[in-house]
């Protein structure tokens, strides 16, 4: 099948007719490196040795086959086979010089070509060489030689002859063309085996760094740790222990048992009875308590008179251990409040009467 060269670069720089050979033999692209055929690789050849885009076709072809019919112009076949000649020959040359900074001339063909005209049935074939170009900046020159003209149709002979000849091209065109991609290909690999030496590096301080780290030390043992001074703190054991507060309070529901205002039991101020249900009883605190110097303010007022009727059931319960508790309270000069003894309760501290409601809050009398 033919196809069309539309991956190659131009010969003459500019616009130019695409070639389009009958038949052309080249290399398989798997062959080539991936770094000297793609077209992404800095210094690649892809638009001097990849002819077409198709995955099928041979790439690096050195080896082209150009025919007419009968009526064809046997001057418009030798300028394709010229055409496709130079295209091979530039191929030829890019990888025999790829890697090199100059390129090199030695003036040896290496791509072959052939034309075959139906008309007079006559096969020819051809080298093509490039040579230096012949002023600075310029371009290389191409080459075309005639190698051997057959009348294939003439006898068996001549056949055989022409066939011989056409077949021993095509096979040198091959040997060529295998060493010249061999040889680049040693050269790429060469480049990348060389380039991996910083990113080993990279990788191993990368590693270290990794390593460093995944190190995990204790504080305690961590070198730039300090101990603590505590000689600016008080120990444990040089504060007094503050003795719990007393618990007053109890559910609404639930009637005041005995232990809520045992024998010498004082209750406090009622901020200090809000401030207690709020901790349990055996917490402490971390600092002195020191007593009070002063009776606390009155800041209860006396209940109502429902107030009253459920304190004076409340007390009915508490007559036995309220009279032992004012049987306590000797030395007193004030006598009890209008209300019956069995309600109020002598507090020594304070020498004051005081009553412990159901909400746990404490009435004090003023003496009024």
């Amino acid at each position: 099948m033919r196809q069309n060269f539309t991956n190659i670069e131009p010969m003459t720089g500019g616009p130019i007719v695409k070639a389009v050979p009958d038949f052309f033999d080249g290399a398989r692209a798997g062959d080539i490196y991936n770094k000297i055929r793609n077209a992404d690789e800095e210094g690649n050849l892809n638009k001097l040795i990849i002819p077409t885009k198709h995955a099928s076709a041979p790439v690096a072809p050195n080896f082209f086959l150009e025919t007419k019919a009968p009526r064809g112009g046997a001057d418009v076949t030798l300028r394709q086979a010229l055409h496709d000649g130079a295209i091979g020959t530039r191929a030829m040359h890019a990888l025999q010089n790829y890697g090199a900074g100059e390129p090199a001339f030695d003036g040896n063909a290496y791509t072959y070509s052939s034309t075959y005209h139906a008309g007079t049935g006559t096969l020819q074939l051809y080298a093509h060489h490039p040579t230096p170009p012949t002023a600075p900046g310029g371009r290389p020159e191409y080459h075309m030689t005639q190698l051997g003209s057959y009348a294939v149709t003439h006898s068996r002979e001549r056949f055989v002859e022409g066939a011989s000849a056409f077949r021993n091209a095509r096979d040198m065109a091959q040997r060529r063309r295998d060493s010249f991609i061999q040889a680049a290909n040693a050269k790429a690999r060469q480049s990348d085996a060389e380039a991996p030496a910083e990113v080993d590096t990279t990788v191993a301080v990368a590693e270290q760094y990794e390593e460093a780290t995944d190190e995990f030390v204790d504080c305690e043992d961590y070198p730039g740790s300090q101990a603590v001074s505590t000689d600016d703190y008080a120990a444990p054991g040089d504060v007094e222990e503050a003795p719990a507060l007393p618990q007053y309070l109890y559910a609404e529901d639930e009637e005041p048992s005995q232990e809520s205002a045992s024998l010498g039991a004082e209750p406090a101020m009622s901020f200090a009875t809000s401030f207690a249900s709020s901790f349990s009883q055996s917490q402490t605190s971390s600092k002195r308590t020191r007593s009070p110097r002063s009776p606390p303010s009155n800041s209860q007022t006396r209940k109502k008179n429902s107030s009253a009727r459920r304190t004076r059931q409340s007390a009915s319960r508490q007559a036995a251990g309220s009279s032992t508790q004012a049987s306590t309270c000797t030395g007193s000069a004030l006598p009890p409040p209008a209300l019956s003894e069995e309600y109020w309760t002598w507090s020594e501290t304070y020498q004051k009467w005081y009553h412990v409601n159901e909400d746990g809050s404490c009435i004090w009398d003023d003496g009024e």
